[in-house]
């Protein structure tokens, strides 16, 4: 891989590791103040920017330009995103409030992540 490429990849892994430690303090701050729910939604909203590293590590591996890596990455987080959404369709469907919202939750944060990581390609 380039090297300036790495340079952004290791830049975004970073950010998707400050995500993860920010969204922990957030959830054992509402946790301390007994706000379980809304705890446990931030948990979940966590647990994206994991997701994340994963992904863009795997679709890191063998590319060898910033237009195969955002090729790979959109083709992997787009493969879970549509789960995501095919759930949130069957919650809404159901009238399950809950599930509903955690698929919402989950896809929103990985749009912010998608759009992050677009920003950082770029720069």
């Amino acid at each position: 891989m380039e090297p300036n490429v790495q340079e952004k990849l290791d830049r975004y892994l970073r950010f998707l590791a400050e995500e993860t430690q920010a969204s922990q303090r957030t959830s054992a701050k509402l946790m301390e103040s007994g706000h379980t729910d809304d705890a446990n939604l931030e948990k979940v909203r966590g647990n994206i920017p994991g997701i994340w590293q994963a992904l863009v590590q795997a679709a890191a591996r063998g590319a060898q330009n910033p237009e195969e890596l955002r090729e790979r990455f959109a083709k992997k987080t787009e493969q879970i995103m549509t789960t995501w959404r095919l759930h949130s369709s069957i919650a809404r469907r159901n009238g399950d409030t809950k599930a509903c919202v955690v698929e919402e939750i989950k896809l929103q944060k990985a749009e912010e992540l998608l759009a992050a990581f677009d920003r950082e390609m770029e720069a």
